[in-house]
C-alpha cells in the first residue's frame, strides 16, 4: 500500500511538472502523449528536474547533466489478410458509438455499454442503425424495472443472461451485444468492452516503427545529449491525468499487444529504446 501511495505521489508530481496551459482544449493526442509519459517516467524511476513539451521529439527531459529528448509512439496491430488495419476498424466502431450515445435520450442516466466484436468490418451505412437502436434504447429505459437490461441481435443470445433480454435486430453485427445499467451520474455514458487473442510484439511490428521514426531523427531538437523512443502499447482512454470523467469512454485493442518476442538489443539510431506496456510493464530493448 505504501508503494502504491508512492508511485501516485510520483505520478502527480511529474504531472505537475509540464506546464499543459498552452494545449488546446480538443489536444487529446497531446494530452495522452503526456500521460504515457508520465507513466514511463514513474516506471523507469528517472530522477527529473525538468519537462518541456515539444515536437520532434515529443518531450525534452533534463536530468542532472542530461537533456534528453523523448519520443512517444504507439504500436498498432495488423491483421492478416486485411487491408484495413485494426485502428481504422476500431475507428470506424468509435464513431458508431459516439453517435449512439449523441443521439440516445432515455427516461433517467444510463451507462450504455457496448460488446464490440474484435477484427468485424464496418459496412458503409452502419450510421443508418444509428437512430433505430437509439429508438430501442429510449424505449426500453422507459420499460426496465431491474438495474440492468440487455439488447441482443439474435433471439438464441436471450437464453445466455439472468438479465431482462430485448431483440434489437439494427444492431450492427459488429456489437454482440448492448447493455444498459442504471446510473446515478448526471447523463448518459458509454464505455465498450474489446476482445481477442492478444498477440506478442515481433520484429515486423518493430521494424514499421523504426522505418518511419529513424528518418525523422534527423530532423529532431538538436540541444538533446540523448533521444529516446518509447514504443507504447495498451494504449486505453486517460488513467490519471486530472480531467472530468469522460461521458464516452472506449478501449483499444488495436494497441494491445502481449510481452515483446525479439532479439534484444535491437538494432536503432536512437539511443534507448523501451517497450512500455502502460501502465507499469517496461521493457528495455536498447539501452
Amino acid at each position: 500500500m505504501k508503494q502504491e501511495t508512492q508511485s501516485r505521489e510520483h505520478l502527480a508530481h511529474l504531472f505537475g511538472m509540464i506546464d499543459n496551459s498552452v494545449l488546446a482544449d480538443d489536444d487529446t493526442k497531446k494530452i495522452i502523449e503526456i500521460d504515457f509519459l508520465c507513466w514511463f517516467l514513474c516506471c523507469q524511476a528517472l530522477a527529473v528536474d525538468e519537462i518541456s513539451l515539444s515536437e520532434q521529439p515529443d518531450f525534452i527531459v533534463k536530468a542532472g547533466n542530461r537533456v534528453i529528448g523523448i519520443e512517444i509512439t504507439e504500436a498498432h496491430r495488423s491483421i492478416k489478410g486485411e487491408k484495413f488495419p485494426a485502428a481504422a476498424i476500431e475507428a470506424s466502431q468509435n464513431e458508431f458509438a459516439k453517435a449512439l450515445l449523441e443521439q440516445t435520450n432515455t427516461a433517467s442516466p444510463l451507462t450504455i455499454y457496448l460488446s464490440f466484436i474484435d477484427e468485424v468490418k464496418t459496412q458503409k451505412d452502419m450510421m443508418d442503425a444509428v437512430a433505430p437502436v437509439a429508438a430501442s434504447i429510449e424505449a426500453i429505459s422507459h420499460e426496465m424495472t431491474a438495474v440492468a437490461a440487455n439488447l441482443v441481435r439474435e433471439e438464441k443470445k436471450q437464453q445466455s443472461s439472468s438479465q431482462p433480454s430485448f431483440i434489437c435486430l439494427d444492431i450492427p453485427p459488429f456489437i454482440s451485444q448492448i447493455t444498459l445499467v442504471k446510473s446515478e451520474m448526471e447523463g448518459n455514458r458509454l464505455c465498450a468492452s474489446r476482445g481477442g487473442v492478444v498477440e506478442h510484439f515481433g520484429d515486423e511490428d518493430l521494424s514499421k516503427i523504426l522505418d518511419k521514426k529513424h528518418k525523422l531523427l534527423k530532423n529532431y531538437h538538436g540541444e538533446c545529449d540523448e533521444h529516446w523512443l518509447v514504443i507504447v502499447a495498451n494504449a486505453n482512454p486517460i488513467m490519471f491525468s486530472n480531467v472530468n470523467i469522460p461521458h464516452c469512454s472506449i478501449p483499444s485493442a488495436s494497441t494491445s499487444f502481449a510481452e515483446p518476442n525479439l532479439e534484444i538489443p535491437i538494432q536503432s539510431d536512437f539511443d534507448r529504446v523501451y517497450f512500455f506496456n502502460v501502465p507499469n510493464r517496461l521493457h528495455t530493448l536498447k539501452e
